[in-house]
């Protein structure tokens, strides 16, 4: 009875300094990841882009230089092994979505690749395609305003591939002219605020704007005209970045990378769209004592 006992001990002991476990094999120690550049052409605000990993729902942005690397876990365990295409998609709202594929064979990287080496790199630079330019004008030269006056902001659009916009217009009178401006505090960005036009008519009744969605082709150039009354800016007192409400319709966006950058409330008009990453040229006013 004494040896069987200290039989046992000696396998247990064994057993618990093996580096395999015998259940399944150890998945690799040595860290995997995925790498590459993807660079926004004629990116005019150095606007960083956003990528998303499908199957593992991975989420991050490029450097500066649009370099990424996102490092790939749980591609091995003990329930098995992740095999077949991986996408990355690269985002920003005025650029056309593009994606690259890696596969994996049993949780490694295969040696049959497309876009990526047997290493994770990608093999060459991806570059996006610019669906529309976009700058924020104001059309005012005064510093100083009284109540009641009209200031008018001019957004200047190049239009480069065939796009559909959604945004606001205000068609009540003539001329017809646009709406919906969002106002950054500089100082404190959380403090976002949506201007949207609205005024009165002859018996008193309030008429606001009205949500639209607008076609142009490639290469149209457009400005769009905001009117904005002075006494109806009632939000604090600060310097504020101007951005218009204007929602590119791209097909093809993952479920899964809408929710990576704060879900389908980011997409729709509220403060939140301006998390999502977009290439646009704006400007700042000040506003205090109205």
């Amino acid at each position: 009875m004494e040896i069987r006992i200290r039989t046992i001990l000696l396998c247990f002991v064994s057993l618990c300094g093996c580096t395999k476990n015998i259940l399944w094999d150890d998945y690799p120690r040595s860290e995997m990841k995925v790498s590459g550049q993807v660079i926004a052409n004629n990116n005019n605000s150095n606007e960083l882009v956003s990528i998303w990993m499908d199957t593992f729902n991975q989420q991050t942005m490029t450097d500066s230089t649009g370099n990424f690397s996102i490092s790939i876990s749980q591609s091995q365990t003990s329930t098995g092994s992740v095999n077949g295409p991986i996408k990355l998609y690269f985002y920003i709202q005025n650029y056309q979505l593009d994606s690259a594929t890696f596969f994996l064979a049993n949780g490694l990287f295969s040696k049959d690749q497309t876009d990526f080496l047997e290493t994770g790199s990608m093999v060459e630079t991806l570059f996006l395609e610019k669906i529309l330019s976009a700058n924020i004008q104001f059309d005012f030269n005064d510093t100083t305003f009284d109540l009641q006056d009209t200031l008018q902001i001019l957004l200047n659009l190049d239009i480069h591939l065939d796009i559909e916009i959604e945004t606001y217009l205000f068609n009540n009178k003539e001329p017809i002219f646009n709406s919906g401006l969002f106002f950054r505090n500089i100082v404190e960005p959380n403090s976002v605020f949506l201007y949207r036009h609205s005024e009165h008519d002859e018996y008193g009744n309030l008429i606001n704007d009205h949500f639209e969605i607008q076609s142009y082709e490639m290469n149209e150039a457009v400005t769009w005209t905001y009117q904005l009354i002075t006494d109806s800016l009632n939000f604090p007192d600060g310097d504020y970045e101007v951005f218009p409400y204007l929602f590119i319709r791209q097909d093809g966006i993952p479920t899964g990378m809408k929710n990576a950058m704060g879900g389908e409330s980011v997409f729709i008009r509220s403060a939140r769209f301006l998390n999502l990453p977009f290439d646009i040229v704006t400007d700042t006013l000040e506003l205090k004592e109205r």
